[in-house]
Parts: structure tokens; sequence; C-alpha cells
């Protein structure tokens, strides 16, 4: 009977722990895209694919969750979540895909930092959350003055949205 107990008692913590696993991924996942992911997006794809609702091209939709889901053109979902080296969104912003499509973003100087491509694939790898504005407005009262780079101290810029303005 005691050992019925135990192994009850085990199973027990063994899901708790479990479930704080995937909490704290979705925590990460969240925080990432409030802190860093929502402000790449904004300022390298939205004025493509979102920004204005009569000229998105390639009719994708960066703008939200449901329109990386969605896909574009080809009907695929631009994140395979988990999985950063399947997802189209991830191979267009390497440049590390097949040449029957382009490059995001297509000018040269306007590619993505390794740094930003970095946090765009660990967005993905922790499930690609998308918190509602309230979440990201949370994460970002709570942590932005926290962020602490290899150039310095992130700061609030009058400059813009873009990170290369910080």
């Amino acid at each position: 009977m005691k050992l019925h107990f135990v192994i009850l008692g085990l199973l027990a913590f063994y899901c708790t722990a479990i479930e704080k696993v995937g909490a704290s991924e979705q925590e990460k996942s969240e925080r990432l895209f409030s802190l860093k992911v929502h402000n790449i997006l904004s300022s390298k794809c939205f004025a493509c694919h979102g920004e204005d609702a009569g000229e998105i091209k390639g009719e994708l939709n960066l703008t939200s969750r449901e329109g990386l889901m969605k896909g574009g053109e080809s009907g695929t979902p631009s994140i395979q979540s988990d999985n950063p080296s399947l997802s189209p969104l991830y191979l267009a912003i390497t440049r590390e895909h097949e040449d029957d499509w382009p490059v995001m973003p297509p000018k040269e100087n306007d590619k993505l930092s390794k740094e930003q491509i970095e946090d765009i694939k660990v967005w993905i790898k922790t499930g690609a959350h998308w918190p509602d504005k309230a979440t990201q407005e949370k994460y970002i009262a709570r942590d932005r003055k926290k962020i602490i780079t290899e150039d310095g101290v992130l700061v609030k810029t009058s400059g813009g949205i873009s990170e290369d303005l910080t």
C-alpha cells in the first residue's frame, strides 16, 4: 500500500514538473515575442506583409499569429511550431532556402542581424506564442528596462521602432 502512494506521489510530482516546463517555455516565447520579435516583424516585415490591408504582398499577413499560420500564396503555414528549420519565415530571413522564392526582407541592407535571426529561431522553437496586447504590455513594462545587450543597455529613443536605432 505504501508503494502505491509513493508511486502516485512521484507521478504527481513528474506531471507538475512537466507542466512547469511547458509553462516556462510558453512564458519564454511570449516574453521574447513581446520584447523583441514583434519589433523585428514590425520594422522589417509589416510594411509589405500586413500594414496596409489592401496591399499585402504574396497574400502573407504577418501582423497576427493567424496570418502566420495561414501562410501566403503557397498556403503553407509560415511557421512550423517547435521547428525553425521547417518554417518558411525562418528560412526566408536566414536566406537559406530554395531559389524559387525570394529572400526576406528583399533589400540586402534591410536583412536581419544574426541576433534578430536567433531571436526568431528561439521564438519558433519555444512554440511561437503570440500573446494578446495586455500580456505584451505586461512584459514590456516589467522587462524592457532590464534588457542589456553586448553593446550596452537598451533604451527607448525617439528614433522609431527599429532595433537598429536603439
